[in-house]
């Protein structure tokens, strides 16, 4: 029955990622332009949940600006100037080797070729795919990432210069200066706006292209269990579950 199957969305996104230590993704320019040339509602429109940010909005979480614009006559301009005489190198895609990841990785590709810039393409089987991730031999990469505690820093975090995880290589003071504010912040309120304003600077800095929020898929039918809540993190305890006595359906009598 429909009313046993459950859809919510987790606290995990998938994105891609731009490597900001490699030329000529190093250039925040060239990545503006490559983030603006890209066709969003295609790119998104197989996803059950269509993610602009990348963080998923907690309640209290101050909403910020998301990518969704696509401009491919500016971004044709702005490759031109970083160009100059010698031209772009080519942009190095990595993705996982499946026919989905195949598809996405041909759309990038045209929709950059269109504005002049080479493409091309590594597909890895899942097993290298992420010491792949590790290497510099590539400029942008797709990931999903699921925070293990329902906070914005389980994202946040992953775009500082400390985390093992950067594999963007990305590092920027303003946003440290953020991530530290808001550490120190005792006021919730204050702490989060401290928060979304560190992922605005990501997000406005053109590192990541989020794509969807992964989501939870339960099959349980609550009219005779209870105990079981949809939550960002999807876990379940099994101690607070229990059965009770399924109600009655309107119109009809126990016997």
């Amino acid at each position: 029955a429909a009313h046993t199957i459950h859809i919510t969305p987790m606290f995990a996104t998938e994105y891609f990622y731009f490597r900001t230590d490699a030329a000529p993704c190093d250039d925040p320019a060239v990545r503006s332009a490559l983030v603006s040339a890209l066709p969003y509602d295609e790119l998104r429109k197989d996803y059950l949940l269509p993610a602009k940010t990348l963080v998923f909005p907690l309640a209290g979480y101050p909403a910020v600006n998301g990518i969704e614009r696509s401009d491919v006559r500016k971004a044709e301009k702005q490759l031109k100037r970083s160009a100059g005489k010698n031209g772009l190198a080519p942009i190095k895609i990595l993705f996982p080797q499946t026919a989905y990841y195949k598809t996405q990785a041909d759309l990038l590709k045209k929709a950059w070729e269109t504005t002049g810039v080479s493409v091309e393409i590594n597909m890895v089987p899942f097993e290298k795919y992420y010491d792949k991730l590790k290497t510099k031999d590539y400029h942008v990469a797709a990931i999903s990432w699921i925070g293990d505690f329902a906070d914005p820093l389980a994202f946040l975090e992953l775009f500082r210069p400390g985390s093992t995880m950067n594999n963007s290589g990305w590092n920027n003071t303003d946003y440290e200066a953020a991530i530290k504010k808001a550490s120190a912040e005792q006021n919730r309120k204050k702490r989060l706006e401290y928060l979304s304003k560190a992922e605005q600077l990501l997000l406005d800095s053109s590192v990541i292209i989020p794509l969807s929020h992964v989501p939870a898929i339960n099959i349980i039918d609550l009219s005779e269990i209870k105990g079981w809540y949809t939550n960002a993190v999807n876990i379940h305890p099994f101690k607070f579950i229990r059965f009770i006595e399924p109600e009655t359906p309107p119109g009809m009598v126990r016997l």
